[in-house]
């Protein structure tokens, strides 16, 4: 380890580090622009200049570019240095339009406070300033151009590290612009991550833009909600409305960037539908009124019809605090009818994995960057969990082969071989691939998505994940689940019941009153008119949610919760990885959605408008107004010691902060899941329907923000170029999808990188999609 000597200190570092990243090791912040740990070095903005008086480099050098070794003895302070710093800025400075009091960057702009810190206060130059014409680049990316500093973060990001070809520089010398040959939304799904790389003002977050200082927000580290990955995110908020979303550097999960329907999907706690009022058959009331009204409910049902007449529903979008206390309520009631999602098919596939998920063998989202043979079978990683597919490009930069085994036409921003292949082969395609094709690699990854695999497919790949490891190889296995605490459910759930039964129980007249915290399986199971009829035999349907869902619309009691951005509590990501969000902002009503007749208020109380409860603390206040003092907990962390003290699984979730990055449950699960049902039929005539995720308005949360609306794709239907032809039909056509009686109408897409004999669909909203999956379906002209 090269020892070096910055500023009077002594300090050991890893090889291949370079003398900037060593001096912020020991707390010397060295100004600079271009340097980026992600991206690494170019040394094009030359700020961050230091004296090198010792060693094998001597002279004012820039340091990202210098790697540390022993014997460097060097100087942030030095005078040279610190002249060429303050003329590095002014040059800088000679094109800027000094627009900070109407910049979005203000407060969090690298120039800024790189101006003031170097001293640079007087503006010499009074000749004409570089101009250019800013473009339009979408929805949500704003560019101001003439504020640009040439540090190519943004194109090094976009183009090496996403992968994107739709954005670079254009130009020569100090006349370079950064952006599209044509104005036009941007095409990568990482594209957010702009706002957060550029050091100046170039780039912001338009969906943001003009609300908000940053020193006005209220911020607090927060976690991605919007698939199993668990990316880490800062979440803001002000005057009760979500305003931002910002990636969260965390080594072990997503690094530095997100996705963009993580960072643009939070409109749904801003829905002018989502509920904000308790409501009990129809009229407000306040929260007391409608606990009390939940409490007379379920003692009543209990009463007539004993403890198994009353069931729970938690959901992967739910807190695990909220689906532990859901699950400890009904064993104070005596009630074993406790199912944790409105899709069970998925649920079980998702139990299934988490149980096959034994000790070290799960494999971190940062360690696929690191793994030199890739695998997935049935995910398509761009649409299902988008940070994922960056690392996976990360790693086939590194040189690591990927293959994707999916019966979808899969598109990623890498290099790799994609083999097309129908549901029911795809097990048996992942081993014979596997054989034939692994070679020497020394640290492979086994990916499978629940969209598609069914549980041959989950007991293949950790057979041969196992099979693997036993041989020496740092195998590694990730399965990507169905939201951001299907695993946490997962432990929960064990062998119990899954919806299906649920739906069974009321059916036959056993359950009388279901309580649903935070699911939708109105809108979510696959068969709605099923579960509308169902529910139509109910004495009586009791929803605690944030979202403006069918079944919060057929409820008989409403309790509005707290979104993730309000409320502190846990998830655990599809590694099993246990990380804690906190509180941002106060849930409520937001000021400017109040109207002119409430803001500023006339009355002053303490009662905020529109206040929500954490799902769990209402589930918590039922119990104990039936059993008082039954659960001896107040706050989340509460729960979570409530949860060490009753199984020691779940102690180190008394060891966690919001900023501790999380980690990984030590839990062997021993139980035998249900076994995942047979979901696709071989077609005789016609063709398989496969539903697919979308990046964006098929995944629960994101599908209620507006910011998303305008990516969100249109209905369609797409088959392999050879089935088009067979049917006499062509791309761009209006079909009619049918399967039975039910039906639908959409565009036809067609495509050659796809499996023949299946048709993909996505599941947007309102769509009998996720009932025809798995079924035959004939496609004809509308």
């Amino acid at each position: 380890m090269p020892k070096l000597i910055i500023d009077g200190i002594e300090i050991d570092v890893l090889e291949g580090t370079n003398v900037l990243e060593a001096a912020k090791k020991v707390g010397i912040t060295i100004p600079h622009f271009c340097y980026h740990p992600a991206l690494g070095s170019v040394g094009a903005c030359r700020l961050c200049a230091m004296k090198f008086l010792e060693g094998p480099v001597k002279g004012v050098q820039v340091s990202c570019m210098i790697k540390a070794a022993d014997g460097m003895v060097v100087s942030t302070t030095d005078g040279e240095a610190a002249r060429l710093r303050r003329m590095v800025i002014e040059w800088l400075m000679v094109n800027h339009p000094h627009d900070c009091p109407v910049c979005d960057e203000g407060g969090m702009c690298l120039l800024q406070d790189y101006t003031v810190a170097g001293g640079h206060s007087i503006r010499r130059y009074r000749g004409k300033k570089r101009t250019y014409q800013s473009q339009y680049l979408g929805g949500f990316i704003a560019q101001e151009m003439n504020r640009c500093i040439q540090c190519y973060r943004c194109t090094r990001f976009y183009n090496e590290y996403a992968g994107g070809d739709d954005f670079g520089p254009m130009g020569i010398a100090s006349k370079v612009f950064f952006g599209r040959h044509e104005e036009g939304w941007l095409q990568s799904v990482f594209s957010g991550n702009l706002a957060d790389v550029c050091p100046t003002g170039v780039f912001t977050d338009k969906t943001y833009r003009f609300k908000s200082r940053l020193w006005d927000l209220e911020r607090a580290p927060s976690i991605c909600p919007h698939c199993s990955l668990g990316c880490n995110v800062i979440a803001g908020g002000r005057y009760r409305e979500f305003l931002r979303v910002e990636a969260r550097e965390n080594p072990d999960v997503n690094g530095w960037f997100i996705c963009d329907r993580g960072r643009f999907g939070y409109g749904f706690a801003n829905h002018p539908e989502r509920p904000r009022k308790p409501k009990a058959d129809g009229d407000a009331m306040g929260f007391d009124g409608a606990l009390d009204e939940v409490t007379d409910i379920l003692s009543e049902t209990i009463a007539a019809h004993g403890t198994h007449s009353v069931s729970f529903m938690g959901s992967p979008r739910a807190s695990l605090e909220t689906n532990y206390v859901l699950k400890t309520v009904a064993d104070v009631f005596g009630s074993q009818n406790v199912c944790y999602s409105p899709d069970p098919a998925r649920e079980r596939k998702d139990r299934l994995a988490a149980s096959r998920m034994k000790p070290g063998l799960a494999r971190s989202l940062r360690g696929v960057e690191f793994s030199d043979f890739i695998i997935a079978a049935g995910i398509d990683p761009v649409n299902e969990a988008p940070m994922l597919a960056l690392m996976m490009r990360q790693a086939a930069r590194r040189g690591s082969r990927v293959i994707v085994i999916d019966p979808r036409p899969v598109e990623m921003p890498l290099e790799f071989t994609h083999i097309p292949c129908a549901p029911a082969g795809l097990a048996d395609i992942l081993a014979e691939v596997l054989k034939s094709e692994i070679g020497c690699a020394k640290s492979p990854t086994i990916i499978v998505g629940m969209d598609v695999g069914d549980g041959a497919l989950i007991d293949a790949a950790y057979g041969e994940a196992a099979r693997f490891r036993d041989a020496g190889l740092d195998a590694g296995l990730m399965f990507v689940m169905d939201g951001p605490n299907s695993y946490g459910n997962a432990l929960l759930a064990g062998d119990g019941p899954d919806f299906e039964v649920i739906l069974e129980g009321i059916e036959r007249g056993r359950i009388k009153t279901l309580v649903v915290a935070e699911s939708d399986p109105l809108g979510r199971y696959p068969d709605s008119g099923r579960v509308c009829e169902a529910f139509g035999l109910l004495d009586a349907l009791i929803v605690m949610d944030y979202l403006p869902t069918e079944t919060v619309r057929a409820a008989r009691v409403v309790l509005p919760s707290t979104a993730c951005a309000e409320g502190d509590g846990v998830f655990v990501n599809n590694e099993g990885r246990a990380q804690v969000f906190a509180k941002a902002y106060s849930a409520g009503i937001p000021v400017n959605a109040m109207g002119p007749g409430l803001h500023p208020p006339r009355e002053f109380h303490a009662e905020v408008p529109g206040a929500a409860m954490p799902a769990w603390l209402m589930l918590r206040e039922v119990a104990c107004r039936m059993r008082p003092d039954c659960l001896p907990f107040s706050t989340a962390a509460g729960v979570r010691h409530y949860m060490a003290g009753e199984d020691p699984m779940w102690g180190v979730l008394t060891t966690l902060d919001p900023e501790s990055g999380g980690a990984v449950l030590p839990a062997e699960t021993g139980y035998n899941p249900p076994e995942p049902p047979v979901e696709f039929e071989l077609a005789a005539s016609g063709l398989t329907l496969v539903a697919a995720c979308q990046t964006f308005g098929t995944e629960e949360i994101s599908s209620y923000s507006d910011k998303l609306n305008p990516v969100s794709p249109e209905p369609y239907v797409i088959i392999q170029t050879g089935d088009a032809a067979g049917l006499g039909i062509t791309a761009g056509t209006r079909v009619l999808v049918t399967c039975g009686e039910t039906s639908f109408a959409c565009g036809l897409r067609v495509s050659d990188k796809m499996a023949s004999g299946v048709a993909v669909a996505p599941r947007l909203p309102g769509l009998p999609v996720a009932w025809m999956a798995g079924k035959t379906v004939k496609i004809v002209p509308a």
